[in-house]
């Protein structure tokens, strides 16, 4: 019998208004160059994000969704801990949660085998810039970080089993008025058990 089971996963970040006092206030970093990274991908603007690793907030959401299944937290206080030793790319998070989940499936449900990934839906909220020239990267991206983990199964995901939609917002939130970008993300899991 196949069993599904649905992470939902959600992270934002605000857009930096003034680097300087940003950074001093709140002993933040701040990117400098003249891009955001989303899922991966390197997305062209002169817009900075506040983050302590590198801001990836598509990958932070799916890193949740994740977590929402394990119920084990790979974001938060254990992120920042390992942020301040050097791993600053999301994937690495993602990583981790993905270790954390099979893990959790393989100790507590010893009768579950084949689990795998069927599905990321991601919905993106941001008033800029504009991101579907770049929805077949960051699919990519997240199909080599999914595939190329220590624990990927028998079946690889592919980009098919990656939909991604944004939207502007229409100004009707922070997010939509154009100060940060957020993610909402379904991670959807089937396996099989024994009975």
């Amino acid at each position: 019998m196949v069993v599904t089971r649905v992470g939902f996963g959600e992270d934002s970040h605000a857009f930096v208004r003034d680097l300087v006092s940003l950074q001093a206030e709140h002993n933040v970093s701040v990117l400098s160059a003249d891009y955001i990274t989303l899922a991966g991908a390197k997305i062209n603007t002169p817009l900075k994000l506040q983050a302590n690793s590198d801001g990836d907030v598509v990958l932070h959401a799916v890193c949740r969704a994740l977590q929402t299944l394990s119920g084990r937290e790979v974001l938060g206080e254990i992120a920042d801990k390992r942020v301040q030793a050097g791993h600053f790319d999301s994937a690495y998070f993602v990583n981790l949660a993905l270790q954390d989940l099979y893990a959790q499936t393989s100790t507590v449900y010893r009768c579950w085998r084949n689990l795998y990934i069927s599905q990321i839906a991601l919905q993106i909220e941001a008033a800029a810039p504009k991101l579907s020239p770049y929805y077949a990267e960051m699919k990519s991206n997240i199909v080599r970080i999914f595939n190329s983990s220590p624990v990927t199964t028998e079946y690889p995901l592919t980009v098919e089993q990656v939909g991604i939609s944004a939207m502007s917002g229409e100004g009707l939130t922070a997010v939509g008025s154009g100060k940060g970008i957020a993610v909402r993300a379904l991670v959807t899991v089937c396996t099989e058990i024994e009975m």
